[in-house]
């Protein structure tokens, strides 16, 4: 998987949005916020292609939480990103 281009993640005052970029223009229609936690693994899937499971080994990486509650968390923030269109799968 990869994330949909033209989005990206501001932090404004402590608050971490994803903004769709339109011609170089923010579009403020739908702006989402992120706890702290799903931004850091926001940035991480922008670094390229990424996997539940990669993203799952970098969370046990760099918080301390067991590898079953990462798995879980990850797979329920990656399916909101697919329910929204932020994640395109490699084969399109």
């Amino acid at each position: 998987m990869k994330l949909k281009d033209g989005l990206t993640l501001r932090t404004i005052c402590n608050q971490h949005m994803i903004v769709d970029l339109c011609d170089d223009v923010v579009n403020m229609t739908n702006v989402y916020t992120l706890n702290d936690v799903a931004a850091w693994l926001w940035q991480e899937a922008s670094k390229g292609d990424f996997t539940v499971d990669t993203l799952t080994a970098q969370l046990c990486e760099e918080y301390e939480v067991d590898s079953e509650t990462a798995h879980r968390d990850v797979h329920t923030l990656i399916t909101s990103w697919q329910e929204f269109g932020w994640v395109e799968d490699n084969d399109k």
